[in-house]
Order: structure tokens, then C-alpha cells, then sequence
């Protein structure tokens, strides 16, 4: 049995201004991962623990069928047709085998209700690269090299975008496959698309991608970072076309909040590099104060009540609290650079409904698990 396992992730600074072309991000990877498990077995099956989903698989002419139908599927669809797609092109046998996934923290539970709820670390792009990395190393007993990981980068990153209906950017397909704390520029997607359709993938993945960045950058040592949950899931793909209708019908007001955004990271960038606490604090409650304008100007409800009890206790304190990601609930993200500031934030978030998750921040990205 090969297990491997790819962190999830939370975005520091540029949500929504990221779709956009030419647009960097700044996102971290967490420690909470997704593992995928592989061995042989008579022929293709999957079974996704954390969904209770079991399934045999047939593969053919580039497509992968399911014996059941599940909406649930869809990632692990484009992740194993890609990876195979990719060994056929490299005229790699396709060898059958016993696939399965967990995540440690992709969902929690709520006490009173007890629903499942996902808290926004980014599960599915964790799952499509780890099953990716899982059967390319099934396949190929890769040693996950830098040149491993781009190829696996990229088949991910097709994968999920087809997975989102050919929506998002990537850039927590970035923080899953390399690890630490990114800059992130999206790919263009008319390209990707273009490409997609007409050229095999062993070609594809070995190209310089438009647009396309993702570095590493070094955070502060005293930077201290708080993590809550909303006690609410929130659908990044329909909140994704809410602003896609927003964006349509008024566009110079959408392009002025995200322009605004876009520029507030640029500076966060320099100041995270300068080691600037004070301006670090300062741009990401400037990204905070552009969120809820984003957020009341689309009417999508981004900024929910809970993340504002985050952003209100966090300033009460000298700190700054703002929703990561799409918002609409998930997590919320707060900064500070005091240990004992952060203890009583979080006591303070505890006493008014909000979840902490403890999480610590992975500079290890993509990997192979010791049996």
C-alpha cells in the first residue's frame, strides 16, 4: 500500500481579485492534510472514507464511469482520468488498483445538529492532488522531485478546474502540491481551455503556462495566526456565479473594489518581505474593510455575522480578523504578533459561538507517508 498526502490551505490576502488575470494572492498551507492510499487490486475501484462512498471504475478512451452516481465523485473523476490520460501519453500501462481517501479535518460536526459541515481548507484540491500523486507513483515510483511536483501541479490543477465547471484559479492547487506560504498568480484560462482540448498532457505539463506564478515567500517569525469556524459551509462554486452576475451588470463598481484588493496585496507582499508588523496589520484590515465592501455592494452575503464577531474582537485587541477565502462562511484568519493577545482572542471568539481550530501552518507540501 502507497499512502501520500498533500496539506490543505487558507488564503492570507487577495480573495476574489484572484480570478482575475494578472492577479497575485498570498495563501498558506496548513497542516491538516488529505491522504490518498493506493495498491493493486483485479480492477479500478475507489472508496472515499470521508463521504462513506464506495465504487468500482472503468476506463476507457480517456473517460473514467462509476457503477453508482454521486455528485460527490466528480473531483476523483477528473483527478484519476487525468493522471491516467497523462500515463497513456507517456505510454505508461494502466495497471488496475484499490484507491482511497480521508481527510483529517476536511469537515467537523456540529454538537446540536450533528451535521457534517467543511470548513474551507480547501479538501477537494487536497484530495486531487494527493490521488494524482497517488496514482502517478503507483505507476511510476516517483520520488516526488520539484519536477514531479509540476507535473502533478498541472494535472491538478486541469483537474479541478474541470471539476469547478472550468471556474477558480488554483491557487489552493498551489499550496496543496508545494506547501508553505505562496504568491500566487492564476493561469489563463482561455489557454488552459484551448489546450486542453487539443494537445495531449504530456506535452501540456512540460510548458511554461501563461500568467501562471507561484513563489515562495518567507513569513514573519512573530507573526501569530487564529483560525475560527463560522459554524457555516458555504459553496464556493455558487457564490462564484453570484459575482460572476454582479461583475456582468456592474462592472465599473465590481472593478474598483478588486483593483483596490488587488493593490492592497501588492503592498502586503513588500511588507511581508520588509518585516513590517505594523503596515502588515494595517494592509490586511484595508483588505478586510474591501471585502465587506465587495461583499455589501454584490449582495452575496460574503461577510456573514460571524465573521464580523472575528474581525470585532480581533481589533479590540490590535489585531486584524477578515474571512479567507470566498467567504459566506468557512474560516475566518486572524493575525497578530503576541502570543497572549491571541489566547484571549480566541477565548473571546470561543464565548460568542465561534469554533478555534487549532491549526499550525505546513512548509511541507506534497508527500509520501512512512508505512
Amino acid at each position: 500500500m502507497i499512502t501520500v498526502s498533500a496539506p490543505g490551505k487558507l488564503m492570507l490576502s487577495g480573495e476574489w481579485s484572484i480570478l482575475e488575470k494578472n492577479v497575485r494572492c498570498i495563501v498558506l498551507a496548513v497542516q491538516q492534510r488529505v491522504f490518498a492510499a493506493i495498491r493493486p487490486e483485479e480492477r479500478i475501484s475507489i472508496h472515499l472514507k470521508d463521504f462513506n462512498l464506495t465504487s468500482r471504475c472503468h476506463y476507457s478512451d480517456g473517460g473514467l464511469s462509476f457503477n453508482i452516481e454521486d455528485g460527490r465523485l466528480i473531483f476523483a473523476k477528473h483527478a484519476i482520468e487525468s493522471a491516467l490520460r497523462y500515463l497513456e501519453t507517456r505510454n505508461i500501462p494502466i495497471q488496475p488498483f484499490y484507491l482511497e481517501t480521508w481527510g483529517e479535518i476536511s469537515m467537523v460536526k456540529n454538537e446540536e445538529t450533528g451535521q457534517k459541515m467543511k470548513v474551507g481548507f480547501g479538501s477537494s484540491a487536497a484530495a486531487v492532488v494527493a490521488i494524482i500523486a497517488a496514482v502517478l507513483q503507483y505507476h511510476t515510483d516517483s520520488n516526488f522531485t520539484q519536477q514531479d511536483k509540476e507535473v502533478i501541479f498541472k494535472l491538478s490543477i486541469i483537474s479541478h478546474f474541470l471539476g469547478q465547471g472550468k471556474l477558480g484559479s488554483g491557487f489552493d492547487v498551489a499550496a496543496s502540491t508545494f506547501g508553505g506560504a505562496l504568491i500566487y498568480r492564476k493561469f489563463d484560462p482561455d489557454w488552459l481551455q484551448q489546450k486542453i482540448t487539443n494537445e495531449p498532457l504530456s506535452k501540456l505539463v512540460n510548458e511554461d503556462w501563461p500568467l501562471l506564478q507561484y513563489i515562495p515567500i518567507s513569513l514573519p517569525a512573530e507573526l501569530v495566526m487564529m483560525v475560527g469556524f463560522t459554524g457555516t459551509s458555504a459553496s464556493t462554486t455558487k457564490l462564484v456565479q453570484e459575482m460572476k452576475l454582479y461583475k456582468q451588470k456592474y462592472p465599473d463598481g465590481y472593478f474598483t473594489i478588486i483593483s483596490r484588493i488587488a493593490d492592497v496585496t501588492e503592498q502586503l507582499i513588500e511588507a511581508i518581505k520588509s518585516k513590517n508588523q505594523l503596515s502588515i496589520l494595517k494592509l490586511l484590515d484595508q483588505n478586510r474593510i474591501l471585502l465587506e465592501e465587495l461583499s455589501f455592494a454584490c449582495s452575496c452575503h460574503l461577510e456573514i455575522e460571524a465573521h464580523q464577531i472575528m474581525s470585532h474582537t480581533a481589533s479590540k485587541y490590535g489585531a486584524v480578523a477578515k474571512f479567507s477565502g470566498a467567504g459566506g462562511g468557512d474560516c475566518s484568519v486572524g493575525v497578530c504578533f503576541n502570543e497572549l493577545d491571541a489566547a484571549i482572542i480566541i477565548e473571546e471568539w470561543t464565548k460568542n459561538g465561534i469554533m478555534p481550530i487549532d491549526i499550525e501552518f505546513s512548509n511541507e507540501g506534497l508527500k509520501i507517508e512512512k508505512e
